[in-house]
Protein backbone atom coordinates (compact mmCIF):
# COMPACT_ATOMS: atom_id res chain seq x y z
CA UNK A 1 0.00 0.00 0.00
CA UNK A 2 0.84 3.49 -0.62
CA UNK A 3 0.54 6.93 -0.05
CA UNK A 4 -0.02 9.63 -1.97
CA UNK A 5 -1.29 13.12 -2.31
CA UNK A 6 -3.93 14.62 -4.47
CA UNK A 7 -3.92 18.18 -5.19
CA UNK A 8 -5.02 20.38 -8.09
CA UNK A 9 -5.77 17.03 -9.80
CA UNK A 10 -2.34 15.75 -9.67
CA UNK A 11 -1.39 12.70 -8.01
CA UNK A 12 1.93 12.76 -5.66
CA UNK A 13 3.05 9.29 -4.22
CA UNK A 14 4.77 9.78 -1.19
CA UNK A 15 8.06 8.10 -0.21
CA UNK A 16 7.84 4.83 1.36
CA UNK A 17 7.38 5.39 5.03
CA UNK A 18 5.83 8.79 4.95
CA UNK A 19 4.78 10.53 8.28
CA UNK A 20 1.36 10.87 7.25
CA UNK A 21 0.00 12.11 10.87
CA UNK A 22 3.10 14.93 10.42
CA UNK A 23 2.23 15.89 7.05
CA UNK A 24 -1.69 16.42 8.22
CA UNK A 25 -0.53 18.64 10.66
CA UNK A 26 1.61 20.60 8.81
CA UNK A 27 -0.82 21.18 6.00
CA UNK A 28 -3.41 22.17 8.37
CA UNK A 29 -1.18 24.57 9.89
CA UNK A 30 -0.17 26.20 6.92
CA UNK A 31 -4.18 26.33 5.90
CA UNK A 32 -4.83 27.66 9.59
CA UNK A 33 -1.84 30.62 9.16
CA UNK A 34 -3.56 31.85 5.44
CA UNK A 35 -1.40 29.33 3.58
CA UNK A 36 2.25 28.51 2.23
CA UNK A 37 4.31 26.05 0.67
CA UNK A 38 4.05 22.82 1.89
CA UNK A 39 7.37 20.00 1.15
CA UNK A 40 6.35 16.59 -0.37
CA UNK A 41 9.14 13.40 0.07
CA UNK A 42 7.61 12.44 -3.32
CA UNK A 43 8.77 8.42 -4.84
CA UNK A 44 11.87 9.62 -7.01
CA UNK A 45 12.40 12.90 -5.66
CA UNK A 46 10.65 16.39 -4.09
CA UNK A 47 7.52 18.35 -4.52
CA UNK A 48 6.20 21.07 -3.05
CA UNK A 49 2.69 22.51 -3.27
CA UNK A 50 1.00 25.77 -2.21
CA UNK A 51 -1.80 25.04 0.00
CA UNK A 52 -4.34 27.87 0.65
CA UNK A 53 -7.88 27.71 2.71
CA UNK A 54 -9.29 27.45 -0.30
CA UNK A 55 -7.26 24.82 -1.58
CA UNK A 56 -8.52 20.90 -1.82
CA UNK A 57 -6.10 18.52 -0.76
CA UNK A 58 -6.31 14.81 0.03
CA UNK A 59 -4.32 12.42 1.40
CA UNK A 60 -5.19 8.98 0.32
CA UNK A 61 -3.82 4.92 -0.25
CA UNK A 62 -3.19 2.95 -3.23
CA UNK A 63 -2.99 -0.31 -3.98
Amino acid sequence: MHIAVRYDGRDFPLEEGADVGQLQARIKETVETGGGMVYLDVEGGAASILVTPETPVAIYSTK
